[in-house]
């Protein structure tokens, strides 16, 4: 069959590429190989996204852009947003504010290194 135009021959190409792309695809692939020149093939670049989004799934971290322009940085944006969080959360809220997390528990939350997280810590109780 033969494409009524340019524009429809181009997306009838860029398709058939994309199915022989992801059907040679390795199903179960834990680590991503270059290409000698230090680049992914875009389809190989596009697998490994999908995999770290599904992994990801809904966890996100996100921070108080003000709470950066303080002088902690991101990282210390990342934990004083979660501290204000969890001092506000309706589950402490017969604590008065008062919570508890362990450095794992910082860590599993935020992705921050212990590096980081006593870095912003020093920051913001000198």
């Amino acid at each position: 069959m033969k494409p009524r135009n340019k524009k429809a021959a181009r997306v009838e190409t860029e398709a058939a590429r994309n199915q022989t792309s992801e059907a040679s695809l390795p199903q179960q692939s834990s680590h991503v190989k270059g290409n000698g020149n230090g680049h992914l093939s875009d389809a190989l670049a596009r697998a490994k996204l999908l995999e770290l989004l599904a992994k990801v799934g809904s966890k996100s971290v996100t921070f108080n852009r003000a709470y950066a322009e303080l002088g902690a940085g991101i990282p210390g944006a990342i934990l004083i947003t979660q501290c204000v969080f969890w001092s506000q959360c309706k589950s402490n809220s017969s604590r008065k504010g008062y919570f508890y997390k362990t450095l794992e528990d910082w860590t599993d939350e935020t992705a921050l290194s212990r590096y980081q997280i006593e870095s912003a810590r020093r920051f913001f109780v000198e």
